[in-house]
């Protein structure tokens, strides 16, 4: 199995978002920029629905043990 970079690409920006909202200091945040770093709920529903989209696809064709 081969590695999808545009999936790979996906997960770093939704989990450096997840980070940058959790490491920002709102007052010296600009208002524009601390706006965006609410819309996290959406980083964190993509940021877990590719990871597990991975999984399932890496566990394809596979056996449990």
């Amino acid at each position: 199995m081969s590695r999808v970079l545009e999936l790979d690409l996906m997960r770093y920006i939704a989990a450096s978002s997840i980070g940058l909202y959790h490491g920002a200091d709102p007052a010296a945040l600009g208002h524009g920029v601390f706006n965006a770093a609410q819309l996290r709920f959406l980083d964190v529903k993509l940021l877990f629905m590719v990871s597990g989209f991975v999984i399932l696809w890496s566990a394809s064709n596979r056996s449990a043990s």
